[in-house]
């Protein structure tokens, strides 16, 4: 494994490692998330003698920096950090993977790329439209008849931060920016505990 740092503009650091056969196709694995990060495991689901596996941490996860930042992090952002880490690399095309969010983003870079994607892989994507949002996140009777166990531990994260269900993303989000440290990651665990 060989990490290596990327400066973006506007104050961005964006972190990226490659595990592999550098000889290899190349595939490129966006973590899920938004706010997760690129772990071993994402490339070791891949035969590493035979390919070259590329992950990095979006912009304000992991190792990239500032961590949690939100300002100049968008979708769009995401996508061309990935496209300027393939530049660096000399990487004619890839194939792109991931997960969740990551499938999301996946599928979005060969919308925006479609010249340098050689193929996808993509699982558990997630469409934040109405329906799937609120499938996901604020009805008792989606995900929650799945892991009701799960609903009742979010229902009282959500009742010790006064969150509403309906109003969580702005809730959240204003608890993550008003809080200091300890309550942030208190709160991001919260999150990721329900995800």
């Amino acid at each position: 494994m060989e990490k290596s740092t990327l400066a973006i503009e506007n104050g961005h650091t964006v972190s990226y490692s490659e595990y592999g056969n550098r000889e290899g196709d190349a595939i490129l694995v966006f973590h899920g998330g938004p706010g997760s990060k690129s772990k071993p495991a994402h490339a070791e689901r891949f035969d590493l003698e035979k390919y070259r596996v590329v992950l990095f941490d979006q912009r304000g996860c992991g190792e990239s920096a500032p961590l949690g930042e939100l300002e100049f992090n968008t979708t769009d952002d995401l996508l061309n950090d990935a496209e300027r880490i393939r530049e660096i690399l000399g990487i004619e095309n890839w194939f792109v993977s991931g997960s969740s969010w990551g499938g999301t983003l996946a599928l979005l870079y060969a919308i925006k790329f479609p010249e340098y994607v050689q193929g996808l892989l993509v699982g558990s994507i997630y469409f934040t439209d109405n329906e799937s949002s609120k499938w996901a996140m604020l009805s008792a009777t989606g995900a929650a008849n799945l892991m009701p166990d799960v609903w009742d531990r979010r229902m009282k994260f959500f009742q010790k931060f006064n969150v509403q269900v309906e109003s969580q993303h702005s809730d959240l989000l204003k608890l993550l920016l008003e809080g200091d440290v300890e309550r942030q990651k208190e709160i991001t665990a919260g999150v990721l505990n329900w995800e």
